[in-house]
């Protein structure tokens, strides 16, 4: 190997000693974290070029809502029907469908408080949602015929229904380019498993500058093999990026600002309307994302009455203006396509 005595120079032709052992360590140290951070900057990257923009509307642009409703999340352009289930899943996954779900039947009358903690199923009518529309016949299959069900079961039914329905959310979100796609992942898998070979490389020649130099009669590196092995199985513990994507962080972000004073609104009792609460809940602005199921009993108590006396008023105009999806103005934003933000339509 007397090519090997190309590489004769500092670090690899160090005395054997734990001397390139302890420079190894610090350079892997150092390396590692250098190569996640480079792989999570090209990742964030290909993940904003994916994203295809709304024409005619961006992050400081109108959020109204088109004439037609868009097959895509994107910046620019409010979730409407189905899609705020989407938002709900990409926000917190399947728990944060689940509890939204749940939410959803208190603010849409599915259900109501009953006596002993238990919940009254409502009278069966047209839904519209096809989410909320399964949840229904979820419920009265778990009823049995007895007309009530308890928070536990509501949530249980919540759980069946977003299971049932990932698939199609999960496919939604990546046509939106809201999730990292597996080019995207390869092309980063690729760049760390680049990273990481330089770094073993630099362990493998001073084996090879080792030995070239000074036989068999050197003490066996065992600190360096060591090492080499460690840092292997660091390379392929690390090897997956995640497939969340910086787009649907942002796209979250930006939801979250457009709808900022209208889930203060709801926050703070001003705003009841059923479509607002629920882009409240959806986006965790009432219960917080992580709200446990029981604890929308109280909030059922809280909001769902005042709900049904501010649609009628609603109905009956306030000031002149309507609540209509294209009365929406000021800066509060709306929620889901229903319901007035800010200063317009009523509060």
């Amino acid at each position: 190997m007397s090519w090997a005595l190309w590489f004769d120079v500092f670090p690899f032709n160090m005395a054997p000693g734990p001397g390139f052992m302890i420079l190894y360590l610090v350079f892997a140290l150092v390396a590692f974290p250098l190569l996640l951070v480079l792989r999570t900057l090209v990742g964030d990257a290909l993940d904003r070029a994916a994203v295809r923009p709304v024409p005619g509307a961006g992050p400081g642009g109108s959020y109204r809502q088109p004439a037609s409703m868009p097959d895509t999340l994107a910046i620019g352009q409010l979730p409407q029907g189905e899609q705020r289930w989407a938002v709900a899943y990409l926000r917190d996954g399947t728990r944060g469908l689940t509890d939204a779900l749940a939410a959803a039947a208190f603010v849409r009358d599915l259900v109501t408080a009953g006596a002993s903690g238990t919940l009254e199923l409502t009278a069966a009518r047209r839904i519209d949602d096809r989410l909320l529309a399964e949840l229904a016949t979820e419920l009265q299959r778990v009823a049995a015929g007895s007309g009530s069900v308890s928070v536990a079961a509501l949530r249980d039914a919540a759980g069946v229904v977003a299971a049932r329905n990932e698939t199609a959310l999960e496919s939604l979100i990546e046509r939106s380019n809201l999730r990292r796609s597996n080019s995207t992942r390869r092309i980063m898998r690729t760049l760390w498993f680049v990273g990481v070979a330089g770094v073993l490389s630099i362990g493998v020649l001073r084996l090879l500058v080792r030995y070239a130099m000074y036989g068999a009669g050197a003490p066996l590196p065992v600190f360096l093999l060591i090492e080499l092995v460690l840092f292997t199985l660091i390379g392929l513990g690390l090897s997956n990026p995640s497939m969340s994507s910086v787009a649907g962080t942002e796209y979250l972000r930006w939801l979250e600002d457009a709808t900022l004073s209208m889930r203060a609104d709801v926050g703070s009792g001003r705003r009841r309307d059923a479509d607002d609460v629920e882009t409240a809940v959806l986006l965790g602005g009432v219960l917080a994302a992580s709200a446990a199921v029981p604890a929308l009993a109280a909030y059922h108590t809280t909001y769902v009455p005042a709900t049904t006396v501010h649609s009628s008023s609603c109905s009956s105009g306030s000031s002149g203006s309507s609540c209509s999806a294209s009365s929406c103005g000021g800066g509060g934003g709306c929620g889901g396509g229903g319901g007035c933000g800010g200063g317009g339509g009523c509060s």
